[in-house]
């Protein structure tokens, strides 16, 4: 019976040193609310919030782009590459 009452006032102050989570404000496809949780002030998880933004690098910002190789049939590359070059890691030695 003690442990139970230890564990008991050891959730509830665990639960009172975490950050407060509310549920974000956002509605899925099937017009439900969303069921993530947040941190900011404005109510929506990462995949509602439109200025939502990675905790990435800022000075260098890598981004995903068309292979500008090409296939042995002759067509575009369409995979994509954050490669410097531009070209995915099959069409390297097109360069």
């Amino acid at each position: 019976m003690n442990k139970l009452k230890l564990c008991a006032i050891g959730l509830v102050l665990a639960g009172g040193l975490s950050a407060q989570t509310n549920q974000c404000n956002g509605i899925t496809k099937s017009n439900n609310q969303c069921k993530n949780k947040t941190l900011d002030s404005t109510s929506l998880c990462y995949l509602h919030n439109p200025f939502y933004q990675s905790g990435g690098d800022e000075t260098h910002e890598e981004v995903a782009v068309i292979c500008q190789g090409t296939t042995k049939t002759g067509n575009s590359c369409k995979n994509k590459t954050k490669n410097y070059n531009g070209f995915c890691h099959l069409h390297q030695n097109q360069q």
